[in-house]
């Protein structure tokens, strides 16, 4: 995750880079935030919705929530909620799958198969959690 800084003029962010050039310093526009966070949001979602880790119905309400802001404070807000809407459905799926997988587990006995699957979906509940623990954390300093 790139850690932004506000800086003295409205509406733009300061963010260290280091690449083979070495660190130099880069500083955003609200527009230029915004189109690079739209661009990894879409990349994300898509990503997950091929994976059908997303439904259709979620994915078009997510991408249709997608905006440029013009003001540094609206799009920090603006894509902290987006994601963690993204966050949560994402969430939400895997354990109304883990629900249906123990259930099966209870009719139909623990078969290996789906044992196994059942325990992927709890480890990959545990790695969504872990890699979105700070999702809401300012990221301003």
């Amino acid at each position: 995750m790139l850690n932004y800084t506000t800086t003295n003029k409205p509406n733009e962010l300061w963010r260290l880079v280091t690449d083979d050039n070495g660190e130099r310093d880069i500083f955003i526009t609200a527009e230029e935030y915004s189109a690079e966070q739209a661009a990894l949001f879409e990349r994300l979602a898509s990503a997950a919705y091929a994976n059908k880790n997303i439904d259709e119905l979620n994915y078009k309400r997510l991408m249709g929530s997608v905006e440029i802001n013009t003001d540094i404070d609206e799009a920090l807000d603006h894509f902290a909620d987006l994601f963690e809407q993204f966050k949560q459905i994402m969430r939400d799926d895997i354990q109304t799958r883990i629900l249906k997988g123990a259930d099966y587990i209870d009719t139909h006995g623990a078969l290996p198969t789906a044992v196994k699957r059942y325990d992927k979906l709890c480890e990959d509940l545990d790695k969504l959690d872990g890699r979105w623990s700070d999702a809401r954390q300012d990221q301003t300093n």
